[in-house]
Order: structure tokens, then C-alpha cells, then sequence
């Protein structure tokens, strides 16, 4: 069974960081694989450029962050980067989240389908289309989300993803 996650090479961010970014995605396919999965590893060439891809990262790229822009940008598209799946039940993991025995044999019955489980989740493409269509629409009443860091604010997947379980 596949369990799919997103990177995007970290802009703005020195070659030891881009560096462990690598090991920590090496570490991700091993501890996967080791348990009976494939691996797979989505990025930026898996979206389709379209109009609503434009739309939706037009309208994150405009939501308060306390974070690099880009890091927060990422957080975003990978869920966009799940579009290009051709599965019944995708199985998204962070690249940070690794296998320490989760078996695909234990997969069923699991999750919500929804993509708001967030760090690892189990969902249908129904589920994901519904979140993507939550964030495209917070951009309308997106003070709602807000939260404050340090005094600042700050509207992240996370918190939309939270909102909404």
C-alpha cells in the first residue's frame, strides 16, 4: 500500500537545513518501507497548474503568517499536491512522522476520511476536494481562523484543519 508525503525544497534556508531536510525524508521512506509500504514522495511536479491551483495560492499567500512565507505556502499545496493521487483511500504521512510499526494490514477501519487528521491522515479524494474548498472559502470570513502568536497573527492548515474536525 502507498503512503504519500509532500516536500518542497525550503527557499531562504541555508544548505544545512536543505541538508537535513533530505536525511529527514530518507529517514521517512526507510521507517515506511520497513513496515510493508511504499514510499511516495509528491512535489511541486506533481500539481496541476490550473486556475484553481492560481486561485489557491493566491489566496494563502494573502492569509497572516508568523512564519517564512514559503515554509507556509508548503504547508498549504501539499494538500493541493494529494489531487494528483489516482487512489481510493490516500494514506498522507508528514515527512517528520516516521514508522515505528504501522503495518498497512491495520489500515482498515481507519481514519475519518477526512484531511483534518492532519500529520497522518486517511482520506478519500471527496474529503480532500471539502478541505481545499474550507480554505479556498476562509479567505471570505478569515478572521474567524485567526489566531494570535507573540501578539501576532497568524492563519495556518493547522488551525483550519482543527476548526473543522
Amino acid at each position: 500500500m502507498n503512503v504519500y508525503t509532500f516536500y518542497r525544497e525550503t527557499m531562504g534556508v541555508d544548505s544545512f537545513r536543505r541538508a537535513m531536510e533530505r536525511v529527514f525524508l530518507d529517514r521517512w521512506k526507510e521507517s515506511w518501507s520497513r513496515y510493508g509500504w511504499n514510499p511516495i514522495v509528491l512535489g511541486m511536479k506533481d500539481i496541476v497548474k490550473d486556475d484553481l491551483y492560481e486561485e489557491y495560492k493566491h489566496t494563502v499567500l494573502k492569509f497572516p503568517t508568523v512564519n517564512d512565507i514559503h515554509y507556509e505556502l508548503s504547508c498549504y499545496i501539499r494538500w493541493f499536491s494529494l489531487l494528483s493521487v489516482e487512489e481510493e483511500l490516500i494514506v498522507f504521512s508528514n515527512y517528520d512522522v516516521y514508522n515505528y510499526g504501522f503495518e498497512s494490514s491495520s489500515i482498515s477501519g481507519l481514519g475519518t476520511g477526512k484531511a483534518y487528521e492532519y500529520d497522518l491522515c486517511v482520506l478519500n479524494n471527496d474529503s480532500l476536494l471539502e478541505f481545499i474548498d474550507i480554505i479556498l472559502e476562509a479567505k471570505h470570513d478569515y478572521e474567524k481562523y485567526l489566531t494570535l502568536i507573540d501578539g501576532k497573527q497568524h492563519m495556518s492548515d493547522v488551525y483550519l484543519s482543527l476548526i473543522h474536525i
